[in-house]
């Protein structure tokens, strides 16, 4: 169900210097995709993570700053511990990704959220 992403046609705005996107990783975003549509626990590195965080994604998109990115439950961080928390990542700065065996249950993203509006490419 993983659907090439194509970047979106209007900005929202476009990025500063200090926000330029990094280059994109495709094997990331299928591999992100996959555990979205099949509901599966991941393990990342984000970019300075010495050790893996445990995240349960929700959807893959377009950010409003044209970073592909990923949302979800981060449910552990062993870089940094802190309670669970919805949080968003950019594709491109992900070190490894991980998918497990591991299911979880999560209610569908708010489509209409302005977050998204420069488009989803998978969601639950």
């Amino acid at each position: 169900m993983f659907r090439k992403p194509v970047r979106p046609s209007k900005p929202t705005r476009a990025p500063g210097p200090d926000e330029v996107p990094a280059p994109r990783k495709h094997h990331l975003e299928e591999l992100l995709c996959d555990a979205v549509t099949r509901r599966k626990v991941v393990e990342l590195r984000y970019e300075g993570d010495i050790l893996s965080r445990t995240f349960e994604p929700a959807a893959v998109f377009w950010s409003t700053r044209l970073k592909v990115s990923v949302i979800g439950l981060q449910s552990a961080n062993p870089n940094r511990p802190s309670k669970p928390a919805v949080r968003d990542f950019e594709i491109g700065k992900i070190v490894s990704v991980n998918v497990t065996e591991i299911d979880f249950q999560s209610d569908p993203i708010n489509r209409h959220d302005p977050k998204y509006q420069n488009g989803i490419i998978c969601s639950n």
